[in-house]
């Protein structure tokens, strides 16, 4: 993750940093998910980028995109953005909010890790964004109780340490690379630890 004022290159008589503002942008907030599909549809097919954040999604400050958002008929309002820091959360009180595997979504493996813990809710979605989604604080565990590669889950679990979460093996020890078949463990992924 880079942020304004990280350094990235550095020679003898010259440095490369990292400069970022806030950007004016258009959030657009759909009142169902129709709206939003109809939305980014219109958005992607004239090539503006989309952002979501939150419940909005965020487009470019433009004229062309004010009154294509004024044809459709859908609430924006101005505003900027920028860097918007991730943090992943301690467990609430509630029970927690667990990610598990599409493709696994069935295995007998993860009721019996889950047994004895209180669990709000299960959802199951396919590759790396289980991670992001403890990252972001938006879930608390994800126990992955099948075949992953290095290459699955190394990225996802960058983002997750450097917002305070971890991945750890069955066994407690911090999930490594550079294993000669690039084959991981099962692993645990928590968002913060008491």
């Amino acid at each position: 993750l880079l942020r304004p004022g990280d350094v990235v290159a550095v020679e003898a008589e010259w440095y490369l940093e990292v400069e970022g503002k806030p950007e004016p942008v258009l959030a657009i907030t759909p009142k169902d998910r129709n709206e939003a599909i109809r939305a980014a549809f219109d958005v992607g097919n004239r090539h503006f980028p989309v952002a979501i954040s939150g419940e909005d999604l965020l487009v470019p400050d433009d004229t062309a995109m004010e009154q294509l958002l004024s044809r459709l008929g859908v609430a924006w309002k101005r505003t900027t953005a920028g860097e918007q820091a991730i943090t992943a959360r301690t467990p609430p009180t509630e029970g927690l909010v667990v990610m598990a595997s599409r493709s696994h979504a069935s295995d007998t493996r993860l009721a019996a890790f889950l047994e004895g813990r209180k669990v709000a809710t299960i959802s199951n979605i396919g590759s790396s964004l289980k991670l992001c989604r403890i990252a972001e604080g938006a879930a608390d565990l994800y126990p992955r109780l099948g075949r992953t590669m290095e290459w699955d889950t190394a990225a996802a679990q960058a983002v997750l340490e450097a917002a305070g979460g971890s991945v750890r093996t069955l066994d407690g020890a911090v999930l490594t690379y550079g294993k000669e078949d690039w084959a991981n463990p099962h692993f645990v992924c928590f968002g913060r630890q008491e």
